[in-house]
């Protein structure tokens, strides 16, 4: 009789990752932090192309369990489809005492079994490596013996024709002479699990690294919660590393690490900006802001799937842009990549150079991204250390008064310029979504227009 299992894939690497956030999963879950859209969007990014991968091996058998209750039941179905002789398999259970694994896909072929795992990234991580291990394990533990591992991965060189071709979508790789050499660590490390998910509190894991690498927490605003608001952590000129280091050498704000040996020029010039708590200009750009420099707003989007013939996977599209010159708005909405392009040329051309939030490189003289002026100290917006985003960054610049107005992101923003192509839509619809795409960029717009108010 197979045993409820306690360690999964995802849990195997969470440990890995960090054993506090592997306890608080399994025994406190309603302290983890809400999902934010990003993360919601690359599961259902990964589980496209789990989908569209089906497709290098058609006709399979698909047995994903369809809720928990059916994970012992999912096991005796792969058992027997392999028993049965089945050619291909899809979701695949495997389990081993408490550890369970549900492969990508599975295939029998002259006699041997190949196993296949399915990432929607373009290159292969370590983490990619400790997860195909585990699978691994797990399976020759239970009595199916691989002949192989692959890893599925998307081909960066792939360049889209319709239809859409997965075998040149896809790159396969081996991971088997990577993978032989861990099996001894495994066993090991899952007594390790188990023994921190038996224990009756929490392991005591200072914040790090880990808290956002390989894969960001979900229980890091428990985690987080007694780092001051005015942290080191809103720094730019400081490395994740040296933050980290000072942090737990006591030294929590800006303020504090005034009085710290061995500051680069940079960070000292940062920490004096900051403390000010006020937006800071130099006198070159503010000479260039009163020269009416335009107001510039681009949003992109980076589908894993190319939506148009010559794309690549994850080639940034140009979705929409608003310019505001002269105290006059325009705003631009793309169907297809050319025209974002030729809309960036001949901004070009004009030379006209801009005030901008671009999540572009700045790599021509049309835009001035926010994050690259900062970088070259023309600019500083206090606070902006551990904002990423570009809708973040709009919020501190229009300030508290303004933060409670309810933004959609980047990625709610392509999410909706996305609907706009599907011709079944009605045009009333289709109304709607441009006129909340148009106040979606006129936000950040104004955001940009506080930078010529200081």
């Amino acid at each position: 009789m197979l045993k409820t299992h306690k360690i999964s894939k995802s849990l195997y690497i969470r440990g890995i990752q960090c054993t506090k956030s592997l306890y608080l999963h399994k025994n406190r879950p309603f302290l983890r932090d809400r999902l934010k859209a990003e993360q919601r969007a690359k599961y259902e990014r990964g589980h496209a192309i789990g989908i569209l991968a089906h497709q290098l091996f058609p006709g399979g058998l698909n047995l994903a369990p369809k809720s928990p209750s059916q994970y012992k039941q999912a096991v005796i179905k792969t058992a027997e489809a392999i028993a049965a002789g089945t050619k291909v398999i899809y979701e695949a259970s495997f389990q081993h005492q408490q550890s369970l694994v549900i492969l990508d896909i599975l295939q029998q072929k002259d006699d041997k079994i190949m196993a296949f795992e399915v990432k929607s990234s373009r290159a292969i991580t370590e983490t990619y490596i400790q997860d195909a291990a585990f699978q691994y394990w797990v399976m020759t533990q239970s009595g199916v013996i691989p002949d192989d591992f692959f890893l599925v991965t998307v081909n960066p060189e792939y360049v889209h024709k319709a239809p859409l071709d997965p075998q040149q979508y896809f790159t396969i790789t081996s991971l088997l002479d990577q993978i032989l050499p861990l099996q001894e660590t495994i066993q090991p490390r899952i007594d390790h699990f188990l023994h921190v998910l038996e224990a009756p509190h929490s392991p005591k894991v200072k914040i790090g690294r880990q808290c956002t690498h390989p894969y960001p927490c979900d229980f890091q605003g428990l985690c987080w919660k007694k780092v001051p608001i005015h942290s080191i952590f809103n720094l730019n000129f400081f490395t994740p590393e040296e933050k980290f280091q000072r942090y737990h050498q006591g030294y929590e704000t800006p303020q504090q690490l005034m009085k710290c040996d061995g500051l680069s020029d940079d960070q000292q010039w940062e920490i004096d900006r900051y403390i000010t708590g006020s937006l800071w200009i130099s006198d070159t750009l503010r000479k260039r802001i009163s020269d009416t420099l335009p107001l510039l707003f681009v949003d992109t989007l980076k589908p894993a799937i190319p939506l148009f013939e010559g794309m690549k996977p994850y080639e940034e599209i140009i979705t929409l842009a608003a310019i505001r010159k002269n105290d006059q708005d325009r705003f631009h909405l793309f169907s297809h990549p050319e025209e974002g392009k030729i809309f960036l040329k001949t901004l070009e051309e004009k030379a006209m150079q801009c005030l901008t939030f671009s999540t572009l490189p700045c790599h021509n003289i049309s835009h001035l991204t926010m994050s690259a002026l900062q970088q070259a100290k023309q600019l500083y917006l206090p606070g902006s250390g551990n904002k990423t985003s570009i809708r973040e960054m709009a919020q501190l610049l229009y300030g508290k008064s303004k933060t409670n107005e309810k933004q959609m992101d980047t990625l709610e923003a392509g999410q909706l310029w996305m609907r706009l192509r599907d011709n079944s839509l009605p045009e009333e619809e289709k109304k709607q979504i441009k006129v909340k795409l148009n106040a979606y960029s006129l936000w950040h717009l104004n955001a940009l227009g506080r930078v010529e108010e200081v």
